[in-house]
């Protein structure tokens, strides 16, 4: 495992060599607790503003690319380095915005269940049907027929249009 967490930092590091990525890591740690992410959000979920020029720069680094209407999204390997390196950094910040993202689908207007409720937040952190069902204790075909509650109970028939639903683009 430490070998892992090993090459997760270095692949974190020379993707943070990047000009400026190392200057907007606060953003980058806050964009990578969302599927996909757009200028209001991201103040949202940092309850700070952010001005627009900070905003552009994220946007323009390479490993930043548009996704849906005037969204967008860091690569889905980065952003689970990111967001692992920032739980390891700093526990009570990733906690944080872990629970501001995750306000997203406190309202329920799906009306999920307690537990589909926490399976559509860790499909909304990109963990596999595996990961999931490793962390909840529980079968994996159980958390496939939570999957298939939460399709049904949204309209979607698969991850990336629940994403995009719960996300609102």
């Amino acid at each position: 495992m430490e070998a892992g967490t090993g090459l997760q930092a270095y692949l974190l590091g020379r993707w943070l060599r990047e000009d400026g990525a190392d200057e907007l890591r606060p953003l980058l740690d806050a964009a990578a607790m969302l599927p996909s992410f757009q200028h209001e959000r991201l103040e949202e979920l940092l309850e700070a503003e952010v001005a627009q020029a900070e905003f552009g720069r994220l946007c323009a680094l390479s490993f930043v690319r548009p996704h849906g209407e005037g969204g967008w999204e860091i690569h889905g390997q980065l952003r689970k380095l990111l967001a692992g390196d920032l739980a390891r950094r700093q526990p009570a910040l990733h906690e944080r915005l872990t629970k501001r993202s995750a306000q997203l689908l406190d309202d329920n207007p799906y009306g999920f269940t307690e537990r589909e409720a926490e399976v559509a937040r860790m499909v909304l952190d990109c963990h596999t049907t595996a990961d999931i069902a490793q962390k909840l204790i529980v079968a994996e075909i159980t958390v496939k027929k939570h999957l298939s509650h939460i399709f049904e109970k949204t309209g979607v028939r698969n991850r990336k249009e629940l994403i995009r639903k719960l996300m609102g683009s």
